[in-house]
């Protein structure tokens, strides 16, 4: 029996939708001033501008420390669960169950939870994938979530950093985009039969390597991700490239691209056989 869609909307909390938090705060701040007849020049006349200016001097400098800070390449994987979330606008919730953001620079083994989402295939670029996927969580009431998962051509997933890193081909951008639902039993899994383009999927559990970043999603930092994860592969034999790699963008367009946070991603699998090769062995 073919499942409908469920259009009960799961419960929104404070950092839910696409507008960020501090959008949301100005607009909330100025209606009262627009209904008494005040106007925004008047309100910056009564406004000791040296305060403001020395707010947003301390502001900036914090953002900027954040977003520069040194990306160490590490040789040894972590657990997700042993390393700090890094500094972050979060502007929306994450899918049950799943992981927190890995931190920037450093390379982690994660494991994500079964799960389900609505995928768009490229074909008008990102920005027709990202407005055909909204329109869809809108028609059918789903919550808006993060990270936003995009799909990367599967032979630069490449194993190792010597020639087989090297004979990639340039990235012309994603292959796909999708948005998760927050929770697998949203909706119904198969094509939404208002946008045949759209495919909702449940995926299963899967573990990758990932690297947190910052910077535009683009394919310099999505190229910048996969050179570390591809470096950390050939030096941990015990784990094999099991799918194609993706970035995870946890930002809207509200964010300055300095300031964004993406994590890329190789699914992997850890390996069965006798590693004697390079003399060693799986843990």
């Amino acid at each position: 029996m073919r499942r409908t869609h469920d259009h009960r909307r799961p419960p929104r909390n404070g950092h839910s939708g696409l507008w960020p938090l501090w959008f949301r705060f100005c607009v909330s701040a100025a209606i009262p001033a627009v209904a008494t007849g005040g106007t925004i020049a008047a309100m910056w006349r009564g406004v000791d501008r040296n305060s403001v200016i020395g707010v947003l001097g301390c502001v900036a400098a914090l953002v900027a420390g954040a977003a520069v800070a040194a990306e160490p390449v590490v040789n040894q994987a972590k657990g997700a669960n042993d390393v700090g979330r890094p500094w972050m606008f979060s502007e929306a919730s994450l899918p049950a169950g799943f992981p927190a953001p890995g931190p920037v620079g450093e390379v982690i083994v994660k494991t994500y939870p079964a799960h389900r989402m609505a995928r768009a295939a490229a074909g008008k670029g990102a920005n027709g994938m990202f407005m055909k996927l909204f329109r869809h969580i809108e028609r059918n009431e789903i919550a808006m979530t993060a990270p936003v998962v995009m799909g990367w051509p599967a032979e630069n997933a490449a194993e190792g950093a010597g020639d087989a890193a090297e004979k990639q081909p340039a990235m012309q951008g994603p292959e796909s985009m999708a948005f998760l639902y927050g929770k697998p039993t949203l909706g119904a899994a198969g094509a939404d039969p208002a946008d045949p383009v759209i495919l909702v999927e449940d995926v299963p559990e899967t573990v990758v390597v990932s690297v947190g970043l910052r910077g535009s999603y683009d394919e310099a930092t999505m190229n910048r991700g996969l050179e570390r994860l591809r470096a950390w592969l050939g030096e941990h034999p015990e784990w094999t490239v099991a799918g194609a790699p993706r970035s995870l963008a946890y930002n809207s367009p509200f964010v300055p691209g300095f300031a964004k946070f993406s994590e890329v991603q190789i699914p992997v699998v850890r390996r069965t056989e006798n590693l004697n090769e390079r003399g060693r062995k799986p843990e």
